[in-house]
């Protein structure tokens, strides 16, 4: 359990408290500290035992989901998985106003970011839902999907189809498919739109990630940078070119596929340079990573199209209607 106040950086006293109070602080430390701090060097035990370095200094470390974010993006960028599942990370900046903690969404102090956040964003229905609709309405080929896509306008022409063969997790508890047509319910299996079928799962799941990210982020924030994307629809250019109508951001993909555990050796590498390098104390993670390279394993393969992207800006608030009627007609079963 995370004992760390969110906004504040310090841990709750009140948490604190319930979870072994002074003891439990004595083991801690006294307040949380942010990556790259040093904490010092090795204890003799170490050394002895297992033959680390005396010199060796201990920093703190993070998880994967952060690990990623400091691998590939900086503030004010957006990492979205498109595996299996989806995942959607955003590196928030510091601002006046903290980000809105919601239901669906995970907030996380940034590890190299002072006062910065990472929102997190989890849907189960990902690339199994997206290869459902390719197997049953498209003979199982991509080909004829990304076709399908392109022969469609952006919005398609109004009709909204939702999937979620597995329960899903945003929003909460959803199941079934359920078809939209100018934000009516369209009753049955939609047969006379299946033409537009691959566009509708594509620009719905996108659609729900717009709509999440117009209400988390502060207005102080502004516009994001640009959205990295990875996993296996990274590979798919017209499911890359949706990514960045619908969110009308520049779309890089990564070079590499372990973006964790080079965010784990960059934070490490980061408490070190600060500790070791003449100069370098009061440098930040983005100072590094510049100097040592790692800012140039991202290639940009695409920017929104404004027009396109004009489209799903005057839609978002019939999807969030059309989202809002299934939930209601889920929790009636």
């Amino acid at each position: 359990m995370n004992l760390m106040d969110i906004v504040s950086g310090k841990w709750d006293q009140e948490l604190l408290k319930l979870c072994g109070g002074e003891a439990l602080k004595e083991k801690i430390g006294d307040e949380p500290v942010g990556g790259g701090v040093s904490l010092g060097k090795v204890a003799r035990w170490w050394v002895e035992r297992y033959g680390f370095n005396k010199d060796c200094i201990v920093a703190p470390f993070t998880g994967d989901n952060p690990s990623s974010v400091v691998s590939l993006s900086s503030p004010g960028d957006a990492i979205l998985s498109l595996g299996t599942s989806t995942t959607l990370l955003v590196s928030i900046p510091p601002s006046p106003e903290p980000p809105l903690c919601t239901t669906n969404s995970h907030m996380l102090a940034h590890p190299t970011t002072p006062d910065g956040h990472i929102a997190m964003l989890c849907y189960k229905n990902g690339d199994l839902a997206r290869k459902s609709v390719k197997d049953k309405h498209y003979n199982g080929s991509w080909e004829e999907f990304d076709r399908a896509i392109q022969a469609t306008p952006s919005g398609n022409g109004g009709y909204l189809r939702f999937y979620f063969p597995m329960k899903e997790i945003i929003p909460d508890g959803v199941m079934g498919e359920f078809g939209f047509k100018d934000g009516k319910l369209v009753e049955g299996d939609g047969e006379e739109f299946k033409p537009s079928f691959s566009r509708a799962i594509c620009e719905t799941q996108l659609l729900s990630i717009k709509s999440r990210l117009h209400h988390i982020l502060p207005h102080s924030v502004g516009r994001l940078h640009r959205c990295i994307v990875t996993g296996g629809a990274s590979a798919n250019e017209m499911i890359l070119h949706l990514v960045a109508d619908v969110l009308d951001l520049p779309v890089y993909v990564a070079a590499t596929s372990a973006s964790a555990t080079i965010g784990g050796g960059l934070l490490a590498q980061y408490a070190w340079w600060k500790a070791t390098k003449e100069g370098k104390k009061e440098k930040t993670f983005e100072d590094m990573r510049e100097e040592v390279g790692a800012t140039k394993n991202l290639k940009k393969v695409l920017d929104p199209r404004p027009h396109e992207s004009e489209v799903y800006d005057k839609i978002l608030e019939v999807y969030e209607q059309c989202e809002d009627e299934i939930v209601k007609i889920c929790k009636s079963k």
